[in-house]
């Protein structure tokens, strides 16, 4: 059944009515096409068939009063009119250059069962005052004729139709005569065409022709102008199982008249949008009234119409006075989902509550078991509320309470996990535990910046101002964040100017918790590519230098409308406002109110598709750091020696580059095989090879093992050394390494201790005595005879804690003996006098500060003094004042990196990299004077190479 065309009496009336209701009853309305040029959007071009007989130019003009409607109602979309010739339909189907059809009735009905084509709306047609939007034939004989009862009938009898092309009158019936067995060119006795439908009448009513075929509307139309005694004609009966009715008798299949279809580009939620358009479309004065055409009618499926018109009471829906049930309930289906929907998310909701309601009640059994502890707390608080003066100070102590709550067990996965990496797993397991290591980083840094958030809001947050090592200070940031961009397929490097001073003074913990917040920001956003780490020197006065750290990404950039609350956010001075950093997110938060306290800058650059620049700019103090005598000798074997870098990450070149000058090497790099080869054949034109080439295995154009099969297939090359740079964890069969021509294989993230080793091993000097390798085992060994004369006590009540710091001290040769409360500490002092104490400052009993005070006191008798290092979660500046008040030497926190525990220990202790250097084996550093005149004169040379 078809929707009539809704009367238009009372449209003015009921109009902004009937548009209400129907944006409530359409959930989703899908907007058809896109905005007008005004808006800065662009136009969309819609190609709309017309098929006719002539599909000339005569026959498009009634269809455009339609297409001027539809760009009215679309400014943005321009609807072009496509005349085509049935034989040219299904072609330009295929080809997908049609959005649109406009289609005789007998093409709609072959289209619809053979293409991906569907039904929009059909034309409708007045006949007899009545719209009609599908018609039929009719096939009628002379009512005294009593032989002609069915189509099969019309075998050997003369037909008259009115045109060949005419839907119902001719092709309709052929079609049904074919399916029924009858070939009406070649059964038929005769077919006459007569144009005048009144005088195809007589001709039949006089026996001129036997039976006559025209549209069963046009019949019905004659009988009603008395051209016609519809006693006089007898209609044959429609097809079996037909149950459709039109205006009158019919004997063919019910057809849709002309029909707006749709092809499957246009989604069917932007068909029923048009189709709603089309409804509301004003007859025209002329073109479609000259036609018979009066308007547009819509398919019984477009469901949320035909819900608008039944509710503005009109047309097919006027004057419904009878209670429909069924259609209450249809109506009401959408309320009644969403109260479904609104109880089981009630009910999902109760148990979320019930489930709460049992972990509490599994809290409180916990608490009661933990009744002495409770109570312990308890005191604790007390007495901290009746020191404070004010509530911030209130909160800063408990802030103190949950950071070592937190931070203690921490201490031991990150302890627990550095020491496995350096246990001699195997892949697999140096994997995993890396993936450990990183996340426990990941996860400090959160604890850290919810601990210095509470901080900042009571004004209790002081900078920890110390030496440290800028290279140590990029390493520990890249090895953090390594597996998460790996994980993303991101390349991810760091990259400070051999030029630029490497032993600093400043707060070196807030710096990192900075950048470690923007490099995890940039990942977050970054979906390929690569995030470098750059730093960038600036002339300082009086020994300052200004740094400005770069976070470069590569990702799509930061939307234009949110910039300007970006920077007005960022430069605002003072705790911002929490609803003006909605898009920025705690770690920002922090790490804008870290700067401010450091006064520091934090600034960013955005360009849309090309990625983002954050920058951290502040001050250090520079401190001196002479270069060791080892790093000297290990470079002067590698003066001079040209290597070529070819990768295609932009900060993985820049940094080797860095590395290999560093180390004393001519670097070039290159972007692609394409670049690299040219450059590695001009370079043994000038008789200058490339002596070393280090590939990456995973290129966008050609990987690394594909590139090094090129290389070997030309003589030219075939004197290089070749390195493949994989990424860190992952793993290359040593044979497959081998029989691709690699001597050895170098991790990305390159770093500079690392590159040294793999391009000793690529030029054959490990084994020997001066090797990397050799040297290191010495001064390990020597470590550890140097430490075995020493014994240390450690007083820690976390089990887990104890067992890490023992670990690390015992695999360097320290003897070391553990108690777990600071009363047990100082009995131990007393029984035997050890040479340093590691002190917890949080512990049951006796805590560190009071034990430490009690062996003071029992020194000032005995005389001499054991060095005491204290161990806290606690990050307050004075804390660290607090433990060197109470007599401590000096201070670590919590979690423990065991390098860090190492180096406080031989300071203490006089252990010193010069003192193992002097202990361990001597290393011959003998050079051969020719040799490295020669290599001066050549680099002195004119370079021929490009950089």
């Amino acid at each position: 059944m078809v929707t009539p065309l809704a009367s238009r009496t009372n449209r003015g009336r009921l109009m902004d009515k009937r548009r209400l209701i129907m944006l409530l009853t359409i959930l989703v309305p899908l907007a058809l096409l896109p905005a007008s040029p005004g808006t800065g959007k662009r136009i969309v071009q819609f190609t709309i068939g017309i098929t006719l007989p002539g599909a000339g130019d005569e026959h498009v003009a009634p269809w455009q009063p339609t297409i001027e409607y539809l760009e009215q109602q679309f400014g943005s979309a321009r609807f072009n009119l496509r005349p085509l010739k049935p034989a040219e339909i299904r072609p330009a189907l295929e080809a997908d250059e049609l959005h649109f059809l406009i289609c005789d009735p007998i093409t709609t009905a072959i289209l619809e069962n053979e293409e991906s084509i569907s039904l929009i709306a059909t034309c409708s047609t007045q006949i007899l005052n009545r719209l009609e939007s599908r018609t039929a034939g009719a096939v009628f004989c002379a009512a005294e004729r009593d032989d002609i009862h069915k189509l099969t009938d019309l075998a050997g009898k003369r037909l008259a139709i009115t045109s060949l092309s005419d839907l119902p009158a001719w092709l309709s019936v052929k079609r049904e005569l074919v399916a029924l067995g009858c070939e009406p060119d070649i059964d038929l006795r005769e077919l006459h065409i007569i144009q005048d439908e009144a005088k195809l009448v007589d001709a039949v009513l006089e026996g001129r022709v036997d039976v006559g075929v025209m549209r069963s509307g046009i019949l019905e139309h004659l009988a009603s102008t008395s051209s016609l005694t519809l006693l006089d004609v007898s209609v044959l009966p429609p097809p079996a199982g037909s149950s459709e009715a039109v205006s009158f008798a019919h004997s063919t299949a019910i057809y849709p008249g002309w029909a707006f279809l749709k092809t499957d580009r246009i989604s069917t939620d932007s068909a029923e949008r048009l189709a709603e358009t089309l409804i509301d479309m004003p007859i025209p004065e002329t073109e479609m009234q000259g036609t018979f055409r009066l308007g547009w009618a819509i398919p019984a499926s477009y469901r949320a119409v035909h819900d608008c018109l039944r509710e503005l009471e009109l047309p097919p829906y006027a004057n419904l006075t009878d209670f429909d049930l069924v259609g209450l309930i249809i109506g009401q289906l959408p309320f009644l989902g969403s109260l479904l929907l609104m109880t089981a998310m009630s009910f999902r909701f109760l148990a979320k509550v019930r489930s709460l309601r049992s972990k509490i009640r599994d809290g409180e059994q916990l608490v009661l078991k933990a009744d002495k502890e409770r109570e312990r707390m308890v005191a604790t608080a007390k007495q901290l509320s009746d020191t404070a003066m004010n509530a911030s100070q209130a909160n800063t102590e408990f802030s103190e309470r949950i950071g070592h709550e937190l931070l203690t067990p921490m201490n031991g996965v990150v302890g627990t996990s550095s020491l496995l990496l350096k246990s001699g797993l195997n892949d697999e397991q140096q994997e995993l535990a890396e993936l450990i290591n990183a996340s426990a980083q990941s996860l400090l840094t959160k604890v850290n910046n919810i601990m210095d958030y509470s901080n900042l809001e009571s004004n209790d947050l002081v900078l920890n101002i110390a030496e440290f090592d800028l290279d140590g200070l990029i390493e520990e940031m890249i090895d953090a964040e390594t597996l998460k961009a790996h994980g993303k397929n991101l390349e991810i490097a760091g990259l400070a100017p051999n030029n630029i001073p490497r032993m600093l003074k400043g707060d070196k913990d807030r710096v990192k918790q900075i950048l470690l917040n923007l490099i995890d920001n940039s990942l977050q956003f970054t979906e390929q590519g690569e995030v470098g780490i750059r730093v960038e020197a600036e002339e300082g006065e009086g020994g300052q230098v200004r740094l400005r750290f770069l976070i470069q990404d590569t990702g799509s950039g930061i939307e234009q409308s949110l910039q300007d609350s970006l920077h007005a956010f960022l430069k605002k001075p003072g705790a911002p406002d929490p609803s003006s950093c909605e898009h920025s997110g705690l770690g920002l938060l922090i790490s804008k109110q870290l700067a401010e306290l450091m006064n520091a800058e934090l600034d960013f650059t955005s360009i849309a598709d090309e990625g983002t620049t954050f920058s951290l700019t502040c001050e250090f103090e520079v401190v001196g750091a002479p270069e060791t005598e080892e790093e000297g000798t290990l470079r002067e074997e590698l003066q001079g020696k040209r290597v070529l870098v070819i990768d295609n990450s932009e900060i993985i070149r820049d940094v080797m580059r860095e590395h290999l000058q560093l180390l004393g090497c001519k670097p070039f790099t290159a972007a692609n095989g394409e670049e690299a080869e040219e450059l590695m054949v001009r370079a043994v034109e000038a008789e200058k090879p490339i002596e070393i080439a280090i590939l990456a295995k995973d290129m966008k154009e050609q990987s690394g093992i594909d590139l090094a099969e090129q290389f070997k297939q030309n003589f030219k090359l075939e004197t290089t050394v070749l390195l493949l740079c994989i990424r860190k964890g992952e793993r290359i069969d040593g044979l497959t390494l081998k029989q691709a021509g690699f001597v050895t294989e170098i991790n990305k993230p390159p770093k500079a201790d690392h590159v040294l080793e793999r391009l000793m091993e690529a030029l054959g000097y490990l084994g020997d005595e001066s090797s990397l390798r050799a040297r290191s085992m010495a001064i390990k060994d020597m470590d550890t005879d140097i430490a075995s004369r020493f014994r240390i006590l450690l007083a820690e009540d976390d089990v887990i804690n104890q067992k890490v710091i023992a670990h690390v001290l015992q695999s360097r040769g320290f003897h070391i003996d553990i108690v777990p409360n600071g009363q047990v500490a100082v009995e131990a002092q007393k029984a035997v006098p050890f040479d340093l104490i590691l002190m917890d400052i949080q512990m049951p009993v006796m805590d560190g500060i009071e034990a430490t005070g009690e062996i003071r006191q029992l020194e000032e008798e005995s005389g001499g003094q054991v060095p005491i290092i204290a161990l806290t979660a606690a990050g307050k500046e004075d804390m660290h004042e607090k433990c060197l008040s109470a007599g401590m030497v000096d201070y670590i926190a919590k979690p423990i990196q065991p390098d860090h525990l190492i180096t406080a220990i031989a300071k203490q202790l006089n252990i010193t990299d010069k003192s193992i250097s002097d202990a361990g084996t001597e290393v011959d550093e003998t050079t051969e004077v020719d040799t490295v005149a020669e290599e001066d004169a050549e680099l002195a040379e004119e370079d021929l190479l490009p950089v």
